[in-house]
């Protein structure tokens, strides 16, 4: 049976800055409206967003976040997502508009659904689950900012200059140019892809699962789930749309004077205007859809808890094999001659 235990307030920890590490997929990762690289540092109040890029980020604290495509979040007293999927490891207290996740040391999600709600995956370690009373503003040159409609979001002012996508891991796409840089052009941005409707927001985990009607929305879905199953055990099919998990779970009180304790190997399900959540049981299926999702596949950088999110699994899921990926090298003694050729 999953509980939800009593928190305790999330420490106040203040995020002076987030420094650009790495970025993938094209060049369309920006901090104030004004494209951003590698390198780049997002201070205070300010706004880090993505379209159709992801990137990494280091936070003064050491800690490592990542943002899925279509995300945007707000450095402050937390890293506050908007929209989108956040991927935090680390010491960092990461946060939506709606709740504050108090971290104590750990690998999780944060992800904003497109009917607002916050639902947090915690994969390693445990957070603490509060209202956010003080959410950060929005950009204030974006009085129109929609956070869950990115085709509201402001546009990049035309007369910024067009900064060259640079992967440094990639080799130079034709002989005279520098590793991964294209030549400015003159004519419209070569990584926008008009096939691309900005209006749907791919995320994190649950990105490849079906999607239940917007107005019903994941929380509704889990309740309904809840009371299907009864129990564990019960035989009801349930809710495919729902994201991956087990049918334990529970709907537990979460008002301003409430704090609960999502401990490793579980998710929390919170809708802004509800005082109620729900907490439900992570899958071995979650694991593998945020090793192979956006998150973290394809960086170059490997995330530094890689260890501790496969000990989670180990520990989690006993009966379960690793993915080959997943499963650490065997070191090969190193082989002395006896004498120098």
């Amino acid at each position: 049976m999953l509980l939800a235990t009593s928190g305790y307030q999330a420490q106040a920890q203040t995020n002076s800055a987030a420094t650009v590490t790495e970025i993938l997929d094209s060049n369309q990762v920006y901090i104030q409206n004004r494209t951003a690289q590698v390198n780049s540092v997002a201070q205070p109040r300010q706004q880090v967003r993505t379209r159709a890029a992801r990137t990494s980020l280091r936070f003064n604290s050491g800690a490592v976040a990542r943002l899925a495509h279509n995300s945007s979040l707000v450095v402050g007293q937390c890293a506050q997502l908007n929209r989108g999927t956040l991927l935090v490891n680390g010491t960092l207290n990461g946060c939506s508009t709606s709740t504050v996740a108090g971290v104590r040391g750990t690998i999780y999600t944060i992800e904003v659904s497109e009917t607002g709600e916050t639902i947090i995956q915690v994969f390693e370690g445990e957070v603490v689950v509060e209202r956010n009373l003080n959410p950060e503003p929005v950009d204030s040159m974006a009085d129109d900012f929609d956070p869950l409609d990115p085709s509201f979001d402001p546009v990049v002012p035309g007369a910024d200059p067009v900064v060259p996508f640079a992967n440094p891991v990639e080799p130079p796409s034709r002989p005279g140019t520098s590793p991964g840089i294209e030549p400015p052009t003159t004519g419209p941005d070569p990584s926008f892809d008009p096939s691309i409707d900005p209006s749907i927001v791919p995320t994190g985990p649950m990105t490849d699962l079906p999607r239940i009607k917007p107005t019903d929305g994941f929380l509704v879905a889990a309740q309904s789930r809840l009371k299907q199953s009864g129990s564990p055990t019960s035989d009801v099919d349930l809710d495919p749309a729902l994201p991956a998990a087990s049918a334990e779970g529970e709907t537990v009180d979460f008002t301003e004077d409430d704090a609960l304790t999502i401990a490793e190997g579980q998710q929390v399900i919170i809708d802004a205007d509800d005082n109620e959540a729900v907490i439900l049981a992570l899958s071995p299926e979650d694991f593998i859809d945020l090793l192979e999702g956006p998150l973290i596949n394809g960086f170059a950088l490997e995330i530094p808890g890689i260890a501790n999110l496969r000990r989670s699994f180990e520990q989690l899921f006993p009966g379960v094999t690793l993915p080959y990926y997943w499963v650490p090298p065997i070191p090969s003694p190193s082989i002395r001659f006896p004498f120098p050729f």
